[in-house]
């Protein structure tokens, strides 16, 4: 049996699933530093993102 497509490990799954709170986090904390406030915006671009569902298991290589 031959595998149509490669899935991404249990372990980086896991790792970009715990990485999604993170990022929502740092994007709703203004941080303040030497008097000025930062804040977060992330972004993905469209193949970004299809890497991310990837390793998150969402969809397999052969669906890009």
């Amino acid at each position: 049996m031959v595998p149509t497509a490669m899935k991404a490990p249990p372990v980086t799954k896991k790792y970009v699933r715990s990485l999604l709170p993170q990022l929502a986090e740092l994007q709703r904390t203004e941080y303040i530093f030497e008097g000025i406030e930062y804040s977060f915006k992330l972004e993905e671009l469209p193949k970004d993102m299809k890497l991310l569902a990837m390793l998150a298991g969402e969809i397999t290589i052969s669906a890009n």
